[in-house]
């Protein structure tokens, strides 16, 4: 679909005399914008952020969902650009995390409250989980002839492997079996204790994260999309704006809760980190009140597309996470 330019400034409704506006210095584009639009906009306005940041950061906070309706009606040089706002937002988190070490925990007689002494040790039973279920797994492999155990705990896969070749074809565990069991007896054997195989694991996840989250925000916008396909007002790209803001709001967040937590550890104050967890409820909130502005509907409907769609979306999150697990694991 061809669409002729403004006469006037979508930003400031100034009157055009060439393809940049006399008073804001807007270009003159169309209303609705292509992905190949959107990303020269971000590379051709790379580093001019000059007040605009601020001015993103204040409405997107104070006025959920207002900012995305603002970057669609237009405004596009009073605001920054939605993927530079996300891939700085994000960016600045990822290095917050990865480079600003978070103090230990100190032994004196302040103990922090139980849902906070479980989230640390989550990590370290997960870990164990990850032996104990493999083992367990392993363990409890039947023969389908005669449902009797297989002997599985064996000091190295090659022994293991050994034991399925004298077993009967059928009774024989799959080439992707196989794959799992070798890489398992593989990241015993490299990393014994959980705690060094829950810190490798989390750091490769870590790493991965942004490059996967690139691809995962197109794909919860498609969603959206079908999801609303009889309001042919928003095109793809508006969902995609909007799930581009809703993610930079949420990067917002967990900067805080880093924050606070860093906090929390270096004063002993455990009570700071049930705040930080709190902080999770309000953004849910006000991911709420901005998906009712963005699409206008009643709160009614809100609540319930908002369900629904959020439904297929965490299906999606979810198949990434575990797809990104995997992707970590095997590149221990």
């Amino acid at each position: 679909m061809n669409q002729q330019p403004s006469p006037t400034c979508l930003n400031c409704n100034e009157p055009f005399s060439g393809n940049f506006c006399t008073k804001c210095g807007q270009q003159n584009l169309p209303l609705k914008q292509s992905v190949g639009q959107l990303l020269l906009l971000f590379f051709g306005e790379f580093f001019n952020y000059d007040g605009r940041f601020i001015r993103s950061i204040r409405l997107m906070l104070f006025q959920p969902g207002a900012l995305t309706l603002a970057y669609l009606e237009g405004k596009r040089t009073t605001y920054v650009n939605p993927i530079r706002f996300y891939l700085f937002t994000s960016a600045f988190y990822f290095l917050f995390i990865n480079y600003v070490v978070l103090p230990s925990q100190k032994s004196s007689s302040f103990s922090f409250p139980r849902q906070v002494q479980v989230k640390q040790s989550s990590s370290e039973g997960a870990a164990m989980g990850f032996f104990d279920g493999v083992n367990e797994g392993l363990a409890a492999a039947e023969s389908s002839e005669d449902g009797e155990l297989i002997q599985t705990e064996f000091e190295s896969f090659q022994e293991f492997k050994a034991n399925q070749d004298s077993l009967a074809p059928k009774d024989r565990a799959s080439a992707l079996e196989l794959r799992f069991v070798e890489k398992f007896y593989e990241v015993k054997g490299k990393y014994g204790d959980s705690t060094s195989f829950t810190s490798a694991l989390g750091k490769e996840v870590v790493n991965r994260l942004p490059q996967l989250l690139l691809i995962t925000l197109p794909l919860l916008a498609l969603i959206s999309k079908l999801v609303f396909f009889r309001r042919k007002q928003f095109w793809y790209m508006d969902h995609l704006v909007f799930i581009l803001h809703g993610a930079t709001s949420l990067f917002f967040l967990l900067f805080v809760q880093q924050g606070i937590e860093y906090l929390a550890r270096s004063t002993e104050q455990g009570w700071l980190e049930f705040f930080s967890q709190l902080l999770t409820v309000v953004w849910l909130g006000y991911y709420l009140m901005s998906f009712k502005r963005f699409f206008g509907k009643s709160w009614g409907k809100t609540v319930l597309l908002f369900s629904w769609l959020g439904i297929w979306q965490l299906l999606l999150l979810l198949g990434v996470f575990t797809f990104l697990m995997v992707v970590s694991l095997f590149n221990l």
